[in-house]
């Protein structure tokens, strides 16, 4: 399905995005995506929809609260985990966290200001690219057009 070319498109938009502006000030000077995961769950929603969630490792790494966020979303036969900000460890499995509503992740810090910024970046990202994510999947469907090669070309 086109679920994995969306992620994939999706992360290159995602890596060309992230910036000081949208890191979680706990990791300021960290390359990305470390401090991201956030606010990255929430743009991921926004283009694939399905579940935030939420994993606490503070007992395992500190004293101090450590969060992760990752999106669990449907390619239309099976759920999937898309987690574009860890990089190390074992994968995530859909039944590890907490589900978490995206209305209560606005009112943690600053996500919501954070988010908005990423956001406006991933968008822009597109704008430069002239076609959009969903012209992308419009043009392929509608089309049969070769999602592989539409990808290559479009990237």
């Amino acid at each position: 399905m086109y679920i994995d070319k969306t992620i994939a498109i999706l992360k290159k938009a995602l890596k060309s995005s992230w910036s000081d502006e949208t890191v979680n000030e706990r990791f300021a000077g960290c390359p990305p995506p470390e401090g991201q995961c956030d606010v990255t769950s929430l743009v991921v929603q926004d283009f694939l929809g399905g579940k935030i969630k939420r994993l606490d490792f503070s007992t395992y790494f500190s004293k101090d609260e450590v969060l992760h966020y990752f999106n669990v979303v449907s390619d239309g036969t099976k759920n999937k985990v898309v987690d574009l900000t860890l990089n190390r460890g074992p994968p995530l499995d859909e039944s590890f966290g907490k589900e978490i509503e995206r209305k209560y992740m606005f009112d943690i810090g600053t996500i919501k200001e954070r988010y908005e910024i990423l956001r406006e970046n991933v968008y822009n990202f597109f704008k430069k690219k002239r076609l959009t994510l969903w012209a992308y999947y419009f043009i392929c469907e509608k089309t049969g057009y070769n999602k592989a090669l539409a990808l290559d070309l479009y990237l």
